[in-house]
């Protein structure tokens, strides 16, 4: 049996009417939408016709069209405008399909996510290239009735379109930089029409920006590195953000279709940049490590602390922070930057505390960076510090001062054993053939104090030193008179008496005497040892030679002497190699010559420079150590200079362990003791070898680092023209003032930097460079009074 269902008559009646009346209001809603449709467009050709009258440009009143529609609805709109336009006139009609072909590219904008894809692009770039040749055809109209400023904003508004969809046919920042100077006809075109023609601040924000990133491109072709390539490109995606931004922040209060698609333009170059950036791995990895665990007074120290990048890309702007607690210490300095760390790379850290406890405390550091892929990353590190006084123990002054500065090394003296270059000369003398030596290196490297100790370092030779600087000479016959004077003296020293040649002998045949009677008498003398003649300044034999004290025949009268005495061997020590001097009568002697460079001492022979005097006096902290060696850069002279200032200072505050600190403190002062060699070496420099140096110096004060790369733009942005950079460097690398041991460029001794930074700028030197007129003297600072 089939169920009965009962109706109430009344909720019958009740669904009914609700149901009538909502049909009611959704049709009247859908009348009033579309009257309101209607009633839009038919305000927009109103508008139209009224900037027609007023000749207000056309282009801009396309670009608002529909815009502040609800997205999906403006694409229907523009073609309903369209259908309305195209029946005024045949003249509007051309407009009208204008306006179709720009609801399609709106149609497929607000399709578009936040990434379009790479085919999505494209369909874009091919709808904005219909509208530009539809816009050409516009302009011309315009231009025909005489209306020359709307035509120009057609112009400005086609030249844009074109440009956007070049730029969104880019696929990767290898094809943007393949295309750069296209892209920068174009770019200079634009921004100067918009300028013309009163373009949107915006429009020329949009512009400029493209132009700035075309300019880093310019650097990727001569890069190879991707450190550099990254850093050349690190300022292109802050600028793209930014405009991205400003663009985003227009649109809400000003809905535009050309803002639009400048929206997807500059999101798509944001794309392919950071696309770019992930490939070469910029992600950045700092660790912190505390290297000072232990202190051993209560008087004000240096905590030092490494920040490493373990990462395989660059660190910006990192910010270390050491937290403050004054119950437990005081800091001078809170925090500190780096402005860049490369991968791979360590900064060390110094923070001054004074301690106000007796016991171990903590330290707690805050990091914050940057790096190509994120910004702003945090991270902390802290570690435990003790504190152990020193104990109490009488002392003792050094005295006198064991370290020399300023002339040769003697016997007694402090010197650090260059054991592989005295053995390595020792094998050169053995090897047949091996007749003459010749030892290279800058001044102050310590070359004659080691041809001192050669004489107890060869027992099958007796090595005699000859000084050419301070002879006085005027012709050949004076000059072998001294040079015999000065081996005899040399060789009394070591109990070894020899006659020299009559004055009859030297008048007829100076050189002649000299190798066959008095060398030869030498020879008799020494039985089977050989003697070994160290000619130190060697060069001054070239001056010799310019001036006619010597005739150009005296260096094959040396090779004659070479070849017919088998137990004569030459040592020359100077600071060229035989090839770099002038004299063309050099070339006999190359052929003979093997060479030996004398350089900076390595970080363990400055570590006994400086342990082995003070071994009972003051034990030195091993960052101390580290310290002096970067400061100095193993430079001989200065390692010296920096040693006996420390023994003055130690001397003067009666200190049994030296730190960080008191190796800083006496930094100024060894600038300002040994600014005559530090003048000496620019002054020595060739005008290019001073423009790197002084870039150099000013880029990593910047930038925290310098390259080749960054110092040909720095110039050239400062118009500043140079000869040969790239030679420049290399010889400041030979004469181990640059460091050569990574690609980026930085000094071998930190006191040459700070000298720099006290005495010489770029701005000054290129000034007195361009105006052809003398430097300015040196502005020395003060001495200090530390240790004088």
């Amino acid at each position: 049996m089939a169920p009965v269902i009962i109706l109430d008559e009344k909720k019958v009646i009740f669904w009914t009417g609700a149901a009538v009346l909502l049909l009611a209001l959704g049709g009247c809603g859908w009348v009033l939408w579309i009257r309101s449709e209607k009633a839009a467009v038919l305000r927009a050709l109103q508008s139209f016709r009224r900037i027609q009258r007023e000749s207000v440009p056309t282009s801009r009143f396309l670009d608002a069209l529909g815009m502040d529609r609800p997205a999906g609805r403006r694409s229907l709109f523009l073609k309903k405008f369209a259908g309305d336009l195209g029946k005024i006139s045949p003249r509007t009609a051309k407009l009208a399909d204008y306006v179709v072909l720009q609801a399609h590219v709106v149609e497929l904008l607000d399709r578009l996510g936040k990434r379009p894809s790479s085919g999505q692009r494209h369909e874009l770039a091919a709808l904005l290239d219909a509208l530009v040749d539809a816009l050409e055809e516009h302009a011309y109209q315009l231009s025909e009735l005489g209306r020359i400023e709307a035509s120009n904003v057609a112009l400005e508004r086609r030249l844009e379109l074109h440009l956007s969809a070049e730029l969104l046919r880019i696929e990767n920042v290898v094809q943007f930089a393949a295309r750069r100077s296209d892209f920068e006809g174009k770019v200079v075109t634009l921004l100067h029409l918009a300028k013309e023609v009163g373009g949107s601040p915006n429009l020329l924000e949009y512009t400029g920006v493209i132009q700035e990133c075309l300019q880093h491109l310019e650097e990727l072709d001569r890069l190879t590195f991707p450190e550099e390539r990254a850093v050349a490109l690190a300022p292109v995606l802050p600028l793209v953000l930014k405009v991205r931004r400003q663009v985003e922040g227009e649109l809400v209060a000003n809905p535009l279709f050309s803002l639009t698609v400048r929206w997807h333009v500059i999101e798509s170059l944001h794309q392919i940049v950071s696309t770019f950036l992930q490939t070469l791995g910029q992600h950045a990895k700092l660790t912190v490590e505390l290297q000072s665990r232990v202190l051993t007074s209560m008087r004000e120290a240096t905590v030092v602390v490494d920040v490493h990048n373990a990462g395989p890309g660059n660190a910006q702007s990192v910010v270390v922070e050491l937290h403050a607690n004054d119950d437990l210490f005081t800091i001078k300095r809170p925090q500190q930057s780096i402005r860049q760390l490369l991968r791979g790379q360590s900064a060390r850290l110094e923070f001054q505390i004074k301690p106000r406890t007796s016991d171990r405390f903590r330290m707690l550091f805050r990091v914050v960076y940057s790096d190509l892929e994120r910004a702003r990353q945090e991270l902390e590190y802290a570690d435990i510090i003790e504190l152990r006084p020193e104990k109490e123990s009488s002392f003792f002054p050094l005295h006198p001062n064991p370290y020399v500065v300023g002339r040769p090394l003697r016997d007694e003296d402090v010197f650090i054993s260059r054991d592989e270059t005295l053995a390595e000369i020792s094998s050169l003398l053995e090897k047949e053939g091996s007749h003459l030596l010749v030892l290279v290196g800058q001044r102050r490297m310590g070359k004659t104090s080691i041809l001192r100790r050669l004489r107890h370092h060869l027992p099958g030779y007796v090595a005699a030193l000859v000084d050419l600087q301070g002879m006085l000479v005027n012709d050949e016959g004076s000059f072998v008179h001294e040079l015999i004077i000065v081996l005899q003296d040399e060789l009394n020293d070591m109990g070894i008496e020899v006659e020299s040649p009559s004055l009859a002998e030297m008048h007829a045949e100076p050189m002649e005497a000299f190798r066959q009677i008095f060398l030869k008498r030498v020879l008799r003398s020494i039985g089977e040892r050989k003697i070994l003649m160290m000619i130190d300044e060697f060069e001054i034999l070239e001056e010799h030679m310019q001036s006619g004290v010597l005739t150009p025949m005296f260096l094959a009268k040396i090779i004659d002497l070479l070849r017919e005495l088998e137990g004569v061997r030459l040592l020359f020590s100077g600071t060229q190699r035989l090839n770099d001097l002038t004299v063309d009568s050099w070339h006999v002697l190359t052929p003979l010559a093997q060479y030996l460079n004398v350089g900076h001492f390595s970080q363990d022979q400055i570590a006994e420079l400086f342990m082995r005097p003070f071994d009972s006096y003051a034990t030195f902290d091993p960052l101390a150590l580290e310290k002096a060696y970067r400061l100095t850069g193993g430079h001989p002279h200065f390692s010296q200079l920096l040693a006996r200032e420390l023994v003055e200072m130690r001397n003067l505050e009666r200190l049994n362990y030296i730190t960080v600190q008191d190796v800083n403190k006496v930094a100024d002062v060894v600038v300002d003791k040994g600014q005559l060699h530090i003048v000496y070496i620019w002054n020595e420099a060739s005008r290019d070898e001073r423009l790197l140096m002084l870039t150099v110096r000013e880029l990593i004060d910047r930038e925290g680092l310098a390259s080749m790369a960054g110092a040909v733009k720095f110039l050239e942005a400062r118009r500043i023209e140079t000869s040969d950079l790239q030679a420049a460097a290399t010889l400041l690398k030979r004469k181990e003032i640059l460091d050569s041991d990574t690609e980026h460029l930085s000094f071998r001794m930190e006191l040459l930097a700070k000298w720099l930074r006290q005495a010489r700028s770029l701005e000054a030197f290129s000034l007195t460079d361009q105006s052809g007129t003398t430097e300015r003297p040196f502005a020395y600072p003060k001495p200090s009074k530390v240790g004088s």
